[in-house]
């Protein structure tokens, strides 16, 4: 039985001194995980302001300024048998869409018409935020690559430390995007809340290819923003994003015919628009 003790007090002590028993993290290490309840949707308030150019390089561009502010449900099903991922519907409701000044939607005097302009989406995602499957109904606005720039947190963090997130490639109506790189840091406490920044200076130079079509893509990211955890709810106080991206689109056949001669098609895009997300009444 001494035997057994001194064993247990030794092993004791080697873990404290290592930081390495379970559910035991080493000094100032912290674990951050959301927080979907069942009983209830979570409603987020949006706002996106900015504008996105697009056109032929050296000529003038299309000028498009977006103005648009809705309520964003989240809603966890509970369809899971895994009981550390949730399966989330979201949607999009009173809204008001704005562009160049011409009202494209407004639901606002709804309480519950689903906007016909960001899709309803379905997503399964893991307690620490990553998303491991999505997919959304047809509407005019691609949202999900949106809902992956709220932070995936690693098991641990400690203050300072930081990480790298991809949004996949994804399709828009200015075309196929490339697969964007931010990296988020965490800055610690800020009145009881925990404080995150995100940054990007990613470079593109890259090709695509997809039916009989090459575009090569180059250009840079160089969003920001600044990310509100609440711990305790396990859920976004708020978060301020602005997406700041220039890329430079060139697009030829990827299969010519003998003798025939490409003709590329050059065009740039320019999105510098900006994201503000509130809780409703949490």
């Amino acid at each position: 039985m001494k035997k057994v003790k001194i064993l247990l007090i030794l092993t004791t002590f080697f873990c404290l001194l290592y930081g390495k028993i379970p559910g035991i993290y080493a000094s100032g290490e912290q674990r951050f995980i959301y927080r979907f309840p069942l009983s209830h949707p979570l409603l987020n308030k949006v706002f996106i302001n900015g504008y996105v150019s697009f056109g032929p390089q050296n000529a003038k561009q299309n000028k498009y300024k977006i103005k648009s502010r809705f309520i964003l449900r989240v809603f966890n099903t509970g369809k899971t048998t895994n009981k550390n991922i949730y399966s989330l519907n979201i949607s999009a409701i009173k809204s008001m869409f704005i562009l160049n000044g011409y009202t494209l939607e407004n639901t606002t005097a709804s309480d519950t018409e689903v906007s016909g302009i960001i899709p309803e989406m379905k997503i399964e995602m893991n307690k620490s935020g990553k998303i491991i499957s999505s997919r959304e109904g047809f509407a005019l606005f691609d949202f999900i690559p949106f809902i992956r720039l709220l932070p995936s947190f690693p098991e641990k963090i400690v203050e300072g430390q930081s990480w790298l997130q991809v949004i996949p490639s994804f399709n828009s109506p200015l075309g196929k995007m490339p697969a964007l790189r931010f990296t988020y840091t965490y800055v610690g406490k800020q009145n009881g809340f925990d404080k995150f920044n995100l940054i990007s200076s990613q470079f593109f130079n890259q090709e695509e290819k997809e039916n009989n079509i090459k575009t090569k893509i180059t250009g840079l990211n160089s969003s920001s923003g600044k990310i509100l955890f609440d711990p305790e709810k396990g859920m976004i106080k708020a978060a301020k994003i602005k997406m700041n991206i220039s890329a430079d689109f060139i697009t030829t056949p990827a299969k010519q015919k003998t003798g025939e001669k490409a003709n590329p098609i050059p065009y740039n895009v320019l999105i510098n628009i900006s994201f503000l997300i509130q809780p409703v009444n949490m």
